[in-house]
């Protein structure tokens, strides 16, 4: 079941998530979580019509695949990621990254409950090396009593997240090998903006958002940018590894996301990475190590 095309579109999806996670983290400085959320999906779906567009992909769904689409983009995108820009606001991208790694975990449930995937010994250990390398970076924490409390609060919200995600794209699995990834994924952004637009509209925070938005030209080149990889690297990427790989193999090869994060922020911030976080992330290597092995 395993392929290497699936395993190189986790690897290019995991990489972009990445540089998403740390263009998100700026963006946080200057946005809310809402705000950041509908900036990304209503760009994302103007990026996701170009390419429908150039690659003459049919946008016909039966309307079964519609409702499971509709539902997976409320529950992935429309609420997930509003929490997991939240929980941003309070982690490092790294921190946060390697806490959302448990989405392998719960899509290796996801995958079991739904579809009755089965994973051999091999494939339980990887999954088990993440499990060690999640927990072990959740498990330090600031002196402060305030700040701990905070950052429980946030480890809270990217389980949260990791768990609504990880169920979000399980379920859209059928839908998938029916229908093209980039269509799908279209109709998912769509549902999104339409549902967090009325939710502006209706709580009267769209005026403020319009303005937000046109304050500073380096934020919108910035969303520009960080959709583009979103939709393209994150999104499309994954959708293709999911469509050739067992459900869980794929989330845990795309647990190699850490590292990615960790040498953006070396790279282009100047980011001293911490002894809990190599060891986090060397854990889910060998986790993915194993996953690798066919």
């Amino acid at each position: 079941m395993t392929t290497m095309y699936g395993i190189l579109m986790a690897l290019l999806s995991s990489c972009s998530w990445a540089s998403c996670a740390v263009l998100f983290k700026n963006l946080g400085k200057k946005y809310t979580p809402i705000d950041i959320n509908l900036f990304n999906v209503v760009s994302s779906f103007i990026w996701l019509c170009l390419l429908v567009v150039l690659t003459h992909s049919n946008i016909l769904i039966q309307k079964g695949d519609i409702i499971t689409i509709a539902i997976s983009a409320f529950l992935g995108i429309v609420i997930a990621d509003s929490i997991y820009y939240s929980a941003l606001y309070i982690l490092s991208p790294v921190a946060l990254t390697i806490i959302s790694i448990l989405g392998s975990i719960f899509s290796g449930m996801w995958g079991y409950f739904l579809y009755g995937e089965v994973l051999d010994t091999i494939s339980v250990a990887g999954i088990l090396f993440v499990f060690i390398g999640v927990g072990f970076i959740s498990s330090t924490y600031p002196k402060s009593k305030r700040l701990v409390k905070l950052k429980i609060y946030g480890i809270l919200l990217a389980i949260l997240s990791s768990c609504l995600t990880s169920f979000s794209v399980a379920i859209l699995k059928p839908v998938l090998i029916r229908n093209s990834s980039l269509v799908v994924i279209m109709y998912r952004m769509l549902f999104s903006s339409v549902i967090i637009l009325l939710y502006t509209l209706f709580s009267k925070k769209f005026n403020i958002f319009i303005q937000t938005f046109c304050e500073e030209n380096k934020y919108k080149t910035q969303i520009i940018i960080t959709s583009f990889l979103y939709v393209m690297g994150g999104l499309y990427c994954s959708m293709l590894a999911i469509k050739s790989c067992n459900l869980a193999i794929v989330s845990s090869i795309m647990a190699i996301q850490p590292f990615f994060v960790l040498l953006v922020m070396i790279l282009f911030f100047k980011y001293k990475p911490k002894l809990s976080e190599y060891i986090s992330i060397g854990f889910i290597v060998i986790g993915l190590l194993l996953f690798c092995i066919d």
